[in-house]
């Protein structure tokens, strides 16, 4: 290396030494003509160094640009200085490394110099355009050229700060410091739970999928020549709104812009609404895959939605989809980088109006670092105007020319049929196939397939001369072709399953569904009729896609394009297959295959045997409620057989789901007397006839419940809202007013439902009106519970007790503030019921509506002399020190306990609603007001993690060293949220030292979180490390139950340094060597005795993973 570098040279207008020939020749501000200089020196001294020619060519254009163009505005002239400056920098660092040194670097750095190489030639285009008044006026309407180059520099701006000096001479010398700066990714135990949590779609096998169809090239017209991309990825803000028709390659494209986003490394979400699942095209799913995707993502992984996870029950309840929609924001608000979101077929949705609606509201929230890409088919452009308004809107409509013949070259070039054809055929195909290919790039891939099952001259010339020209006349020549009588119906047996199946199938589940005689009656299961995978695949080409899953390797199948089930659900072709057809093949389907068990079904190993068991257990009763009432009663005799008790199916059927259960996993040891009985089943799914023919056997009615979630028949009926089935019973003598299970009565189920009718029903057949019970106290509080209005009406109109107290709400109006609703809370106001009765878990009704954060209902309830500063507190604020052991020993965080709040402020904080904070605060709530679980607002707001709340507190006077609670104080709750939390905590005066709550001080707390910048905060403001307290002990000790150990023991190290006993003990677990030897942490255990930690002999017992020596 030659002489001695300083990383502070690398700074921004640092001087240092040019190539001896370029030094007297160097005019002022020509950084773009010195770099070039200097990186032509490099270049020449050093051989194969990749992406540097190019950085070179592009660094000249922008030179010869700027020499065309007299007329450089000022902020053109500013951004290629900026770039010129970086460049110089660049080419000063490589240029003085050592020769040997040099070809390391540009190899290991490669792709970030690739990055370097993209950014500027995409300012190169904006700029050129910018100067030649050729940037589209669609693009200029949205974003002007300044706000664009503002853009541009940023992202340079953030390049030149990590390519630093410091970091070529470490990569040259073999130790790039970046790396060890790595950011603490969530562990798995926590991404299992957060995923179990929100369930969201798996949109990295869709975009695998759809890169699989990718050629070489696809994309490049809009990737590299297209200055509306090039303008996307950098004006702030930005929209870009991809349309075109049916099959034009928009999935494949979004899979290349997918790879294009994720090659520069920045935050990326993305999400294919083209699946064959609706439950899997939902707002709900789009997102919890974004709220997933990005929180991983996050500066502070996971960290904000794991606090929510907490405030949901840990996990045990859903968040609501205005809670989803404003975790969104929240984790889009912690990101400083630019930040990319690629939505494929909003047309394929479920619920398009109500994706576009979510989208405009995001696109509203006007992110500066938020990039958002759709695409569409045109009519979606047409549904919101305002959306579209704020978009920058790209009609693929002979764009995609490009890639349909770059897709055909790579066919007639790679396909083992079609490659051997001649030079002359192929130029044939090729001309024929572009000409009618109509944009639509699924086409034409549709009929490479068909001409590659051409082998004979003259059948070629045929099939080019005679080729569908439309997807739907491509999908009948596809059926026509299936010359096996009995192949036919078995292909539109798989579309019917593939179209309308209730989730997505496994191949092999698709193959035992159609293994059967469907002339047969009853229906039964062949195993020597399944049929040869290939063999179907093959007959299924082009309908349907096959793709392995990566996380187990199962086979999965779907079909092939969203065409594909327009063609199916069209009336008019030769593929017809209603609705009505399907449900009932599916639904006799599942109860034939689970009636052709000789034994129940009792392992895992049974599965394997059986692919079709586990979706037809789970499904069978679905597809029956869909099928057409004539259907329906058509498969009574088998649905009877299906629950024959002690029969097989009947065993292998409770084994596997419980229908009206909570509990639905399998379990093969579930014994004979914990089935339900099959009134009760046929009562839950609403099947009349099944039911109808069991009284007419004489089952009682009224027998006594064996377990079952609804107790009764008639509670299972009325929960469903099945009016005849409901009307049967009651004939038939059903007692209505027997009472058991978690709604307690028949009424109460059907309240909580919301069925008008069955309640009316009920009520006519004296069902007690008040009676008390259950999980919702009475019927009121049930149909209150759900907003369910009418009902409301109808249930006071016939006497309800509208101030009956008790159960999880204690009174309809605490019931009606929890759904949210404002008529209802409106009617019962309305009806006198007292906006400040205490009870219940929530204590009042604004408590109730604050915790849910329902602001218009909090209003309204302050408007008629709600308190605002009602305190409910049942907690004495002591931690019970069993209670610690029992959270501990489960593995559970202590901040995911819940509680009572004190008031309703506590609630709002600890929800994050920042508008229902801040009404209350408008109201006069005492801010700081002590008592509940968290003991304070600050406390409760700074464990829900959400800045803007504690800002809101701590300016509304909020005591930042309140004590209390369950944490102590807020800074030691804020351990287990952010570091910038912590920051602000401390920056506004939060005694770092305070003692007190369940881990005795703050930096006890963050010891046991394993966080580490957290920890080496409060030890930079002061933490003493000894301070010795609470349920662990000490700092040291709490370090050593950190749950990763890699991050334990680099707590442990670092609380070593700042000089932690290491032999402190008390404690629940005893010494930190105790603890280490407990866990089974060799290397902590190691580090403790290093430092001079003794065995206490009366400690517990050690793991057998770990030795003392």
């Amino acid at each position: 290396m030659s002489g001695s570098l300083d990383p502070g040279d690398f700074k921004r207008g640092s001087k240092t030494q040019d190539p001896p020939h370029l030094k007297s020749s160097r005019p002022e501000g020509s950084g773009l003509e010195v770099a070039v200089g200097i990186l032509n020196v490099v270049i020449d001294a050093t051989t194969n160094m990749p992406y540097i020619n190019i950085i070179t060519g592009c660094i000249q254009q922008l030179i010869s640009l700027k020499k065309a163009f007299d007329d450089l505005t000022d902020r053109s002239i500013t951004l290629i200085e900026t770039i010129g400056e970086i460049s110089l920098i660049l080419a000063r660092g490589l240029h003085q490394l050592e020769d040997s040194a040099r070809h390391k670097v540009t190899k290991d750095l490669s792709h970030d110099l690739h990055k370097y190489q993209v950014m500027l030639d995409d300012a190169r285009v904006i700029v050129e355009k910018w100067v030649s008044r050729k940037l589209p006026q669609r693009i200029l309407r949205l974003s002007s050229f300044k706000s664009l180059a503002h853009g541009i520099e940023s992202r340079l701006n953030r390049f030149r700060d990590t390519f630093s000096m410091a970091r070529l001479i470490s990569i040259s010398i073999g130790q790039d410091i970046l790396a060890s700066h790595v950011r603490a990714i969530s562990s798995s135990v926590t991404r299992m739970k957060l995923n179990d949590w929100l369930k969201p779609t798996d949109v990295g096998k869709s975009n695998q999928e759809a890169a699989k169809k990718r050629t070489p090239g696809t994309g490049s017209w809009l990737l590299q020549d297209r200055v509306e991309f090039s303008v996307w990825k950098y004006a702030p803000g930005s929209a870009l709104w991809l349309y075109g028709i049916s099959g034009c390659g928009k999935t494949v494209l979004s899979s290349a812009i997918v790879a294009e986003v994720r090659d520069r490394e920045a935050p990326l979400a993305f999400f294919y609404f083209d699946t064959n699942n609706s439950e899997e095209r939902t707002v709900a799913q789009l997102l919890s895959s974004l709220i997933m995707q990005l929180s991983v993502q996050a500066p502070h992984p996971d960290r904000t939605l794991e606090a929510q996870w907490a405030a949901h029950a840990n996990g045990q309840h859903l968040p609501e989809l205005s809670r989803l929609v404003e975790l969104l924001y929240r984790i889009l608000g912690e990101f400083t980088d630019d930040v990319y979101i690629i939505l494929d077929a909003l047309d394929e949705s479920s619920e398009r109006d109500e994706v576009l609606r979510v989208i405009h509201d995001v696109m509203a929230q006007e992110m500066e670092h938020l990039h958002l890409l759709l695409t569409s088919r045109p009519e979606v452009t047409r549904v919101m105007p305002a959306l579209v308004r704020r978009a920058v809107p790209l009609d693929m409509e002979g764009c995609v020319t490009q890639d349909i013949e770059s897709h055909i070259d790579n066919v007639l070039a790679t396909d083992l049929r079609l490659s051997r054809w001649t030079d002359a055929w192929k130029l044939k195909i090729k001309s024929s196939l572009l000409e009618d290919a109509n944009g639509m790039f699924r086409l034409v891939s549709l009929q490479l397939d068909q001409l590659r099952r051409c082998t004979h001259p003259l059948r070629r010339q045929q099939a080019l001369s005679t080729m569908p020209t439309s997807l739907f006349d491509i999908y009948d020549r596809i059926l026509d072709n299936i010359e096996d009588p009995y192949m036919l119906p078995d292909v539109h047996r798989v579309l019917a399953w593939l179209t309308y199946s209730a989730s997505p199938m496994r191949l092999a589940e698709i193959i035992d569904a159609i293994s059967f005689d469907f002339d047969a009656s009853p229906l039964r299961f062949d195993p020597e009729a399944r049929m040869d995978d290939t063999v179907l695949i093959e007959a299924c080409a082009g309908l349907i896609s096959v793709a392995e899953d990566p996380k187990d390797g199962v086979m999965t199948v779907k079909l092939a394009h969203s065409s594909v089930k327009e063609y199916v659900l069209s009336p008019e072709r030769k593929c017809k297959i209603t609705e009505e057809t399907a449900q009932y093949l599916m639904a006799s389907t599942c109860v034939g295959y689970l009636c052709s068990f000789n034994r129940a079904l009792s392992s895992d190993a049974d599965l394997k045997l059986y692919p079709l068991a586990e979706y037809s257990s789970r499904q069978w009763f679905i597809h029956l409620q869909k099928c057409a009432p004539t259907d329906s009663e058509r498969l009574t005799p088998a649905v009877l057989e299906l629950l024959q008790p002690h029969s097989p199916q009947y065993i292998t059927l409770f084994r596997m789901a419980l229908p009206g259960a909570d509990n639905i996993s399998i379990d093969w040891t579930r014994s004979i007397e914990e089935t339900f009985h099959p009134l009760y089943v046929y009562a839950f799914i609403g099947h009349y006839p099944a039911v109808q023919a069991l009284i007419a056997k004489g089952v009682e009615v009224n027998a006594p419940p064996r377990g079952e979630h609804y107790a009764t028949a008639l509670q299972a009926a009325s929960f469903g809202g099945f009016f005849n089935v409901v009307t049967l019973l009651l004939h038939h003598n059903a007692d209505a007013n027997a009472q058991g299970g978690y709604y307690h009565t028949a009424l109460q189920a059907a309240s909580f439902q919301g069925s008008r009718e069955v309640v009316q029903l009920l009520l006519q057949h004296d069902a007690d009106i008040n009676a008390q019970g259950g999980n919702d106290w009475t019927a009121l509080h049930a149909a209150s519970g759900q907003g369910h209005i009418e009902v409301v009406r109808l249930l006071l109109a016939n006497g309800a007790d509208l101030k009956a107290q008790g159960g999880r709400f204690w009174t309809a109006l605490h019931a009606a503030s929890t759904s949210g609703s404002v008529e209802l809370v409106q009617l019962l106001l309305d009806e006198g019921l007292d906006a400040n009765t205490e009870g219940g878990s929530e204590c009042t009704a604004l408590h109730a509506a604050s915790i849910k954060g329902h602001l218009a209902v909090a209003r309204l309830l302050l408007e008629h002399g709600a308190d605002v500063n009602r305190e409910c507190d049942k907690h004495d604020n002591k931690v019970d020190s069993k209670f610690m052991h029992w959270i501990l020993r489960i593995g559970q965080r202590v901040w995911q306990c819940g509680g009572a709040y004190g008031t309703a402020l506590q609630a709002a904080s600890f929800a994050g609603s920042v508008e229902v904070v801040t009404l209350l605060l408008e109201h006069g709530a005492d801010v700081n007001a002590k008592g509940g679980m968290y003991g304070s607002a600050l406390q409760a707001g700074s464990i829900s993690g959400s800045l803007d709340v504690v800002h809101l507190l701590l300016e509304g006077g909020a005591d930042v060293n309140a004590l209390g609670g369950f944490y102590g104080t807020a800074l030691q709750a804020a351990t287990y949220r952010t570091v910038e939390l912590v920051r602000l905590l401390l920056d506004q005066g939060a005694d770092v030292n305070a003692e007190g709550g369940c881990l005795w001080t703050a930096l006890q707390a963050a010891s046991s979180d394993g966080n580490m910048e957290i920890v080496a905060l409060l030890l930079q403001r002061g933490a003493y490390v000894n301070i010795h307290g609470g349920y662990l002990g000490s700092a040291l000790q709490a370090a050593a139950t950190a749950a990763s150990s890699n991050d334990a023991l680099k707590l442990v190290e670092l609380l070593i340094e700042k000089g932690a006993d290491v032999n402190a003990r008390g404690g629940r677990f005893g010494s930190a060597l105790n603890i280490a030897l407990q866990k089974g942490r060799q290397e902590i255990v190691e580090t403790l005795l290093f430092h001079g930690a003794e065995k206490d002999e009366n400690e517990v017992t050690v793991s057998d993973d770990c030795v003392v020596t």
